[in-house]
């Protein structure tokens, strides 16, 4: 239940299903977080406790659980398919559902990942979250229901964004950026793009939003901010759970990374009213289109030259952000996106 496009995406299932279907329920195996508080009442929640891959303790409080809400369909997601297929092998009646949400897995080998592969013979759904990923569970797994749906915001987002629209502070440019601080998210990358917009444009702050891990990638990342000065202008506000009220005080979203599926933080800097800098990677491109602005993989001197263009034309900023957040509620909020999961599930129900 900590603050990551995985974690959130579970949630929103959970929460947008509780008035749709009979139950609807959430399950956090090792840990809870942050994002605990915003499951809605109407869905329920269990927590495992889950101390190591095999604990006989943990799977046995998720099998009652099934057995005592009836529970039709088991929704997996990241690692957690291993824990779904022994709870299948117990249950034979479940169907069983994996979300994949990892955009690196499309450039790899099904050899990359074995158990993965294996246990793909017990789904009986796989729904992935970019179209790179859909190709390859396809080729690569022994599950043959897939299907592309992707990520989505809460309705409740954008009836808090509209009551409450964005206040800045005109004179300065704040750049935020929402990802965990880890692989693949290459905050590097941004802090070094950073340093050649500080060059051309004093006026200007970065805020990274996202769990600190305290290991050499932050090291790589405080190092860099201490020998060019940044510390006072790059502000590391670790993990939050209400984004939407630090969006409302930036002026432009940032995503740099290696690789993603179809990053959660893009669909909440769009419905917030931000104009949109990436990289080119995972479903993210298809997503922006010509609303934003699409940069190289790990290129500083590229992300800094849109960021830059973004600060000095506020005309093209606007009109960008504008377009972009009419494509997040057009598409990607819970009335466009559950009713097309629902059908999912009741396609691998009828089987």
């Amino acid at each position: 239940m900590r603050p990551g496009g995985a974690e959130k995406m579970a949630i929103n299932l959970a929460n947008s299903l509780a008035n749709r279907i009979e139950f609807s329920g959430i399950c956090a195996t090792r840990r809870e977080g942050l994002l605990k508080i915003q499951i809605n009442s109407g869905a329920h929640y269990i927590f495992l406790e889950k101390k190591s891959t095999l604990d006989l303790k943990a799977i046995l409080k998720l099998h009652k659980y099934v057995i005592r809400n009836r529970i039709e369909i088991l929704h997996t997601h990241g690692t957690s398919f291993f824990l779904g297929v022994i709870i299948k092998l117990i249950n034979p009646k479940i169907k069983l559902i994996w979300h994949d949400h990892l955009g690196s897995r499309s450039v790899k080998s099904f050899k990359d990942f074995p158990l993965l592969y294996l246990c793909s013979k017990f789904f009986n759904g796989i729904i992935v979250v970019n179209k790179e990923l859909l190709v390859w569970v396809k080729i690569n797994l022994l599950c043959k229901k897939t299907i592309f749906i992707p990520n989505f915001l809460m309705n409740e987002f954008d009836k808090e964004q509209l009551e409450s629209p964005q206040k800045r502070k005109s004179e300065l440019i704040s750049l935020v950026c929402v990802a965990n601080l880890k692989k693949p998210k290459n905050h590097l990358n941004l802090v070094k793009a950073f340093k050649i917009v500080v060059d051309q444009h004093k006026n200007v702050e970065l805020k990274l939003i996202g769990k600190n891990y305290e290991d050499i990638y932050q090291e790589q990342i405080h190092d860099f901010l201490m020998s060019n000065d940044l510390e006072s202008k790059v502000i590391l506000l670790g993990e939050q759970n209400n984004i939407l009220k630090h969006l409302r005080n930036s002026s432009i979203g940032i995503l740099a990374s290696d690789s993603e599926g179809l990053s959660m933080a893009i669909l909440e800097y769009g419905m917030a009213g931000l104009p949109v800098i990436i990289t080119d990677v995972g479903e993210c491109p298809d997503i922006i289109g010509s609303n934003g602005k699409i940069v190289k993989v790990n290129d500083p001197e590229d992300l800094a030259e849109n960021i830059l263009y973004y600060i000095n034309n506020e005309n093209s900023r606007k009109a960008d952000a504008q377009k972009f957040r009419n494509i997040i509620i057009d598409n990607y909020t819970e009335d466009t996106v559950i009713p097309e999961l629902l059908l999912f599930y009741n396609a691998i129900g009828n089987t």
